[in-house]
């Protein structure tokens, strides 16, 4: 009787040595699977905030561009005007004095 209370106790700690062994496996594989979904997830969040700073980027570009021709334009519209103004001063000043005579 003592030995079948050894084979039966050895049983029961097979069965509870192979249950904590399947318990720590899945563990792991649990924590392997939860890590490569978080590199799948880091991966795919640093690729599309690389994605939306380019496309700020470009469109920063872009509005430094338009910027830079608006500026261009208004420089050139003021030159006009100054241009404009001076002629006009200069016709108003030169028709205040009267025209030498070519006598």
């Amino acid at each position: 009787m003592g030995r079948s209370r050894t084979e039966s106790a050895n049983r029961v700690t097979e069965q509870m040595t192979e249950a904590a062994r399947e318990s720590y496996r899945a563990i792991a594989d649990s924590a392997v699977e939860l890590q490569e979904r978080n590199i799948r997830f880091s991966r795919s969040f640093f690729g599309t905030c690389n994605e939306v700073i380019r496309g700020q980027a470009e469109a920063n570009r872009a509005v430094t561009r338009s910027l830079a021709e608006q500026t261009q334009r208004q420089q050139e519209a003021l030159r006009t005007l100054a241009r404009g103004l001076v002629s006009a001063y200069l016709d108003f000043l030169y028709s205040t004095f009267p025209a030498p005579s070519r006598s």
